[in-house]
């Protein structure tokens, strides 16, 4: 049986190691679900009335680049094992959290950890 977790904008994240490269990387994950995508997205949309053959009519305008922000921030909640260049501890901040995202490989990890993290695999001993 496979269990689906409730998933809101509050949930706290859950703790996932990173083996790739190196020990010690930990990242505090959100469930990324259609759910939160939704309400998400919705906080990125302005909309206004337009009028089309003289019948109003609502325009949805999304700002792509706040949307996309918006996921990350709420995807990546913390981080332990990360430094910068010169080895200093990286803080979890909105420039670094773009930074941890440009990495193909650490965007990829993190995307697909946060796409699972809705499940909980009930297994059966037979």
């Amino acid at each position: 049986m496979l269990k689906l977790k409730q998933v809101t904008l509050d949930t706290v994240g859950e703790w996932v190691e990173y083996g790739a490269t190196q020990d010690g990387i930990k990242f505090q994950i959100r469930p990324l679900t259609g759910n939160t995508i939704k309400e998400l997205r919705k906080q990125c949309v302005t909309t206004k009335t337009i009028f089309v053959q003289g019948k109003p009519t609502k325009q949805e305008t999304l700002n792509e680049e706040q949307f996309e922000l918006a996921v990350r921030d709420y995807i990546l909640q913390d981080w332990q094992g990360l430094g910068n260049e010169a080895g200093e501890v990286l803080v979890v901040n909105e420039a670094n959290k773009a930074l941890v995202f440009d990495n193909l490989e650490l965007n990829d990890f993190l995307f697909t950890a946060s796409k699972s993290l809705d499940m909980v695999e009930e297994k059966k001993i037979v």
